[in-house]
C-alpha cells in the first residue's frame, strides 16, 4: 500500500478525522500514537505528521519507507518513542533531534542513514534506548554520550 493512498490512508489534514484511521490512537480527539509497523507502507514519511502536536508514539518499523527523516517529527514536544527501524531511509539524523527532549526510545536501525551523529542527539537526557545499528554512520561516538545518563541500551553495530 502506498502511504497517502486515499482509500487506506487519506491525505493528512484532508478534513477526515485521523482518529478513525486504522492503528491511530487518540484521546479527546488528539492523535497520540501512530502504530503502523509491518504495514507495507511505501513512499516518504509525510512531514505533515509534525502537525499532530500531541503525538507521543510513532512506530513505522519494517515498512518500505524511503527518503529522509522529516525534521518536523523531532520537533514534536510530547514525542516519547520514535521507531523508524528496518525501512530504506537515507540521509542524516536531523540536527534538531535535541528538540525532542522527552524522547525515551529512538530506533533507527536497519536503514541507510549516514554521516556522523549530530550533537543534538546528546541533548536527549531522557533517552533510555538508542538503536542505530545496521546503517552507514561514520566516525566515533562522541564523549558527550556521558550526558545520556538514563541510557540503558545502545546499539551501534554494523556501521562503518
Amino acid at each position: 500500500e502506498e502511504w497517502g493512498d486515499d482509500e487506506l490512508f487519506p491525505s493528512w489534514f484532508s478534513g477526515e478525522d485521523e482518529c478513525t484511521w486504522y492503528n491511530v490512537s487518540c484521546f479527546e480527539g488528539r492523535v497520540l500514537a501512530l502504530q503502523m509497523n509491518e504495514y507495507s507502507l511505501k513512499g516518504f514519511i509525510p512531514p505533515e505528521i509534525g502537525r499532530l502536536e500531541s503525538l507521543a508514539l510513532i512506530q513505522l518499523q519494517q515498512n518500505s519507507l524511503h527518503g529522509t527523516i522529516p525534521q518536523e517529527l523531532v520537533e514534536l514536544q510530547f514525542l516519547m518513542a520514535l521507531d523508524l527501524s528496518w525501512n530504506n531511509l537515507t540521509g542524516i539524523i536531523p540536527e534538531n533531534i535535541g528538540h525532542a527532549n522527552v524522547l525515551e526510545i529512538l530506533s533507527l536501525q536497519g536503514n541507510e542513514l549516514n554521516g556522523t551523529l549530530p550533537s543534538g542527539l546528546f541533548e536527549l537526557t531522557n533517552l533510555k534506548y538508542l538503536f542505530l545499528g545496521d546503517n552507514g554512520f561514520s566516525g566515533s561516538i562522541s564523549e558527550n554520550i556521558e550526558q545520556l545518563a538514563n541510557l540503558r541500551q545502545l546499539t551501534v553495530s554494523e556501521n562503518p
